[in-house]
């Protein structure tokens, strides 16, 4: 079993309403908890910034949210670090480079964001988009593997917009007691929308959207990168080559739900084990999901928002391995950032669909209260 825990008895319907909200919060509407609901939302704020995919990252006291993009034009390079004690924001460092659909993961005091994309009105262009594809590298002999990453690095092309878009392998790392930023090892390919998580020493990234020959492709590759070496290896790759976030979850298991392959959104659900390197295929998600974002919280994988359907949620329980559907008053958003803090859930910008404005919200859902029966 993926894990060892006894699943919670919500068997009251309690009433369950924001209270005690910081000055900034958005006051909501009261909401009846019914048995076996995971969450319930409790409070929103708002950032500094409008952020359509943003990264974010917590050292459990702050949340340090990373880039996105305001609109269609350039992304941002600045960071604000969000206090969820005081509900506020301030503006904490500044990237080399601005960039949204990058991930970010914090190690020993120290931010690692790493790849993403930029983006800026069209013009002339080394490649022009001619539509997707999806790669599987499982089969790739290693001299096939290094002469296709000769052949890729920091690519732009034209999108489907007529926006220019570069696909960064750089790493930057900032230095959370001093706001110092520099330049780290860069990936060993440029890439966007991928899973990254850290165990122990090591940083994994898994998946993801890569630009060969003009063309988008969806990779199943994992890459390792070692702190105490400050080097990169490949890892055993995952068996669906997709964009899609990926989480640790007890045990460890690095658990990757849901995402995009070039050509439809995705149900599977698959969970690499670093002790014996194998990747463990776990029954489907109750629906497709693809542009989520994703958190580990009790015994649940929450997957926020779904390009089909922004207003929804996913809650895929790794105890019985079974997922439901909910909106719980979500704010409809896709491509969010989201982060665990003192068992709070905080949902972090993202927009509706391609037209609409981008957000500057910060949802955040906790467990409903347990409320013993009434004698």
């Amino acid at each position: 079993m993926l894990l060892c825990l006894l699943l919670l008895n919500w068997s009251v319907k309690p009433v369950f309403a924001q209270s005690g909200a910081k000055d900034g919060a958005v006051p909501l509407l009261r909401a009846v908890v019914s048995a076996g609901v995971p969450l319930v939302k409790i409070a929103e704020f708002k950032m500094l910034e409008r952020r359509f995919a943003p990264a974010a990252v917590t050292d459990g006291r702050y949340i340090y949210i990373i880039g996105g993009t305001p609109s269609n034009g350039a992304p941002l390079e600045t960071i604000e670090r969000f206090d969820p004690v005081s509900g506020t924001s301030e503006a904490f460092a500044k990237l080399h480079t601005g960039r949204f659909w990058h991930q970010a993961v914090i190690h020993a005091g120290k931010i690692y964001v790493l790849g993403g994309s930029t983006l800026s009105p069209g013009g002339s262009n080394p490649a022009a988009f001619g539509g997707s594809t999806y790669f599987d590298e499982l089969r790739a002999p290693p001299a096939v593997r290094a002469m296709i990453r000769a052949n890729e690095g920091d690519f732009t092309f034209t999108n489907s917009m007529g926006l220019r878009m570069t696909f960064e392998a750089s790493v930057e790392i900032i230095d959370l007691a001093t706001r110092q930023v520099t330049r780290g090892a860069p990936m060993p390919v440029a890439q966007a929308s991928f899973g990254c998580v850290t165990l122990g020493d090591e940083l994994y990234v898994i998946g993801g959207k890569r630009l060969r020959g003009g063309r988008l492709a969806f990779t199943n590759a994992e890459l390792v990168y070692s702190f105490a070496n400050g080097k990169w290896r490949d890892g055993l790759n995952m068996p669906t080559p997709r964009e899609t976030p990926a989480t640790l979850v007890d045990g460890p298991f690095i658990v990757v739900p849901g995402g995009y392959n070039g050509i439809r959104e995705l149900d599977v659900v698959e969970a690499f084990d670093p002790r014996t390197d194998a990747w463990i295929v776990l029954p489907k998600l109750c629906r497709p999901v693809s542009a989520h974002s994703l958190v580990f919280l009790g015994h649940f994988l929450f997957l926020f928002g779904n390009y089909e359907a922004p207003d929804e949620l996913v809650a895929y329980d790794l105890v019985t391995k079974e997922s439901e559907t909910f909106t719980l008053q979500y704010k409809p958003a896709r491509h969010t950032a989201s982060v665990v803090v003192n068992g709070k859930i905080y949902v972090i910008g993202g927009k509706v669909a391609k037209d609409t404005e981008v957000l500057d919200d910060i949802q955040i859902f906790a467990p409903p209260p347990k409320v013993s029966p009434a004698p």
